[in-house]
């Protein structure tokens, strides 16, 4: 008698864990293309928008960071690599980047940073903005 009680509470408490387990929401990935040479103060910023926004960094969101340390032939090979990792979204800086990404994988959702008319370079009709925002739980 005791031993079934034991395992009923044992499932009982499985149950449990793996019912709240599924009430949390996955952790959203980022991929991250840059031109650098490796983690600056663009990748700190792109972090701290989003800490503001709500989103957590392992909690909420996870990004990983890719650099063509200036390189043009690194372009190619980072892109077709973080394409293929499936990420949630990627964040690119620059109209090569962007250009390559978009190229690669026209259906993925793309945030390009810098200081460039995206319009007149082709890699959007129009400028909307959307924010990032966890969804509540």
């Amino acid at each position: 008698m005791m031993r079934r009680a034991f395992i009923a509470g044992l499932g009982s408490a499985a149950w449990s864990f793996a019912a709240h387990a599924q009430q949390r929401e996955r952790i959203r990935r980022i991929g991250c293309l840059s031109p650098a040479a490796q983690h600056n103060h663009v990748d700190d910023a792109l972090e701290d928008g989003l800490r503001l926004l709500g989103w957590t960094s392992d909690q909420t969101i996870k990004i990983e960071y890719r650099y063509t340390r200036g390189r043009e032939d690194r372009v190619a090979p980072i892109v077709k690599e973080i394409v293929g990792l499936n990420f949630d979204l990627i964040v690119s800086w620059g109209p090569p980047l962007t250009r390559a990404v978009k190229q690669a994988a026209p259906a993925t959702d793309v945030v390009f940073l810098n200081g460039y008319d995206a319009v007149e370079e082709g890699l959007v009709t129009n400028l909307a903005l959307v924010l990032l925002r966890p969804r509540s739980p």
